[in-house]
Parts: C-alpha cells; structure tokens; sequence
C-alpha cells in the first residue's frame, strides 16, 4: 500500500511540473536570434515623427500673426482653435497650402525647417512650430498587481525609466528580461534589455518613440503553483495513509 502511495504521490508531482511549464508571458520568444542588437537604440535620442502621429502644424507670419487658420480643412478639428493632421501609413500628412508632405522620420525641429523652406514659397519669412498630439507608449510592468497602463509621451525626451517609474516601477518582474517592441513602418524589431546591471543602465534613459512596448517579464512562480496543484492530492493521500495505517493495525 505504501509503495502504491509513493507512486501515486510521483505521478501527481510528474503531472503538476508539466502543468507548471504553460506560462502566462507575453511575447513569449522561442529562440533569442529573432532580437536585434540594443545598439541601435542608443542612436533614438530625440523623438521621431512615425506613421500614425497626429500632428498640429502652426503657421505664423514674421510679427507673429497666425495664418493658414481658414485653409485647415485638410485636418480633424480639435478642441479650440487646433486641428490635426494624420501622418498616414506612406510617412505623408496632407497639409494645408502643400498637400501631401512627407514628415515621417524626422524630428519635430527638423520637421518645422523643412516647413519653413515649402511654406516660404507663398508666405514671407514665416514661422511654423509642428507638435505631436497622440504621442503613447504601452507598459507591462511584470507580475503580481501590477497593471498594465498607457503612457502619454508628453515630452520628445520621455526616457525608459521614466515610463517604469510612472507605473509604480517593476513589480515582481524580471529587471534582467525587459522586452522592447518598436515598429518601423510595416516591421517590428524586439529589444532585450537588462537593467538589473550598472553597466547597462545607458538603456534606462533611451528616448521611448511612439507605439512603443515595454514589457517586463514577470518573475517565475513555479514554487507556489506547485503548492497550489499538488495541495490536494497531498491532503488525499495523507487521508489514505492515515486509514491504511489504521486498518492494518
């Protein structure tokens, strides 16, 4: 009867670690080839306009008179006086005056020379300031209670850690396992980034562009699924042993 117990008791722990194997991970990778070198996010210091941005663009004229307030029906009105404008899927937005323009993949500065240049051709000495108005990031934070949250890119600097520390930080997550998934154009690359190490903490202030995502992987639990799955049947099988006991006494 023991020796039945015993292998009863095995099949249980055989068929609990099984179990315990299924994870609940996001973007769960299945080989580390398909990550691209962290390297290439050291070169994103400054926040890129991407398909998808709405955009306000705001001409004035050399005294500061606002123009181009009665032509901007190429846009969505806004609240106020704003209206937006989409960069679309092929990296153009259709701007009052110019048409369709091509901004995607250049900085916000950048954007508002190359807008000086074409607007010069029908205004005197104007002066346009382009703003981002949808500009969000995703974090998941790691396990535990930890929520999941959209993070508003505010400025054109929001760094990593920023966007960690406005969702309470990393919570029963892996510090050594942060997924970042950031599209350009029609592909996604994934970043791994370890920030459990001093020498990686250059990643901690990389500029966030938009769309992009953070996940951290949260920490394995394996132990307390164990306890959870394999309670019962060690409740059963005390049962058993103690009338066993019993009986052949």
């Amino acid at each position: 009867m023991r020796q039945t117990l015993k292998i009863i008791f095995l099949i249980v722990v055989l068929q609990t670690l099984n179990s315990c194997r299924s994870t609940n991970e996001m973007f769960h990778l299945r080989s580390h080839e398909v990550l691209s070198p962290n390297s290439e996010l050291l070169s994103s210091t400054q926040y890129y306009l991407s398909q998808g941005d709405e955009i306000s663009v705001k001409v004035y004229s050399n005294d500061g008179e606002k123009l181009l307030e009665p032509l901007a029906v190429n846009g969505q009105a806004l609240s106020g006086d704003m209206i937006s404008y989409t960069i679309e899927s092929d990296g153009k937005a259709n701007l009052p005056i110019l048409g369709y323009f091509y901004l995607a993949g250049y900085t916000t500065r950048e954007a508002d020379s190359l807008l000086v240049i074409e607007y010069s051709k029908t205004i005197i000495e104007p002066y346009v300031q382009v703003r981002v108005l949808n500009k969000r990031a995703y974090v998941f934070p790691g396990g535990g209670e930890s929520r999941a949250m959209v993070i508003p890119l505010e400025n054109d600097q929001t760094s990593l850690v920023e966007a960690l520390a406005l969702v309470g930080g990393i919570n029963n997550g892996k510090a050594q396992k942060i997924k970042l998934i950031r599209r350009y154009g029609n592909t996604s690359k994934i970043y791994m980034i370890d920030l459990s190490e001093y020498d990686e903490v250059q990643y901690a202030s990389l500029v966030l562009q938009a769309n992009d995502l953070i996940y951290v992987t949260p920490q394995s639990r394996i132990s307390r699924k164990i306890l959870e799955e394999v309670g019962p049947y060690l409740s059963l099988i005390s049962t058993l042993a103690i009338i066993y006991n019993i009986t052949a006494n």
